[in-house]
């Protein structure tokens, strides 16, 4: 694997944030180099669309707590 296709899953994944975070990223890794070689830009568009709904999502439930109480 390239540095410049590590950096870019890096970028969406933030393996340093925590402990789930490094193991999702080496997942991400494996499951990248398994992919054949036409799909593995869209692999990585996917990724990154999963990650920034799922971070959305949990903006959206933070922000509700906050307006509960």
């Amino acid at each position: 694997m390239r540095k410049k296709v590590s950096n870019k899953l890096r970028a969406i994944l933030h393996p340093e944030s925590s402990e789930v975070a490094k193991r999702v990223y080496r997942r991400a890794k494996k499951g990248y180099k398994k992919v054949p070689a036409n799909a593995k830009s869209d692999y990585i568009e996917g990724l990154k669309q999963l990650f920034e709904m799922e971070g959305e999502q949990h903006r959206r439930t933070l922000a509700e707590g906050e307006q509960q109480g």
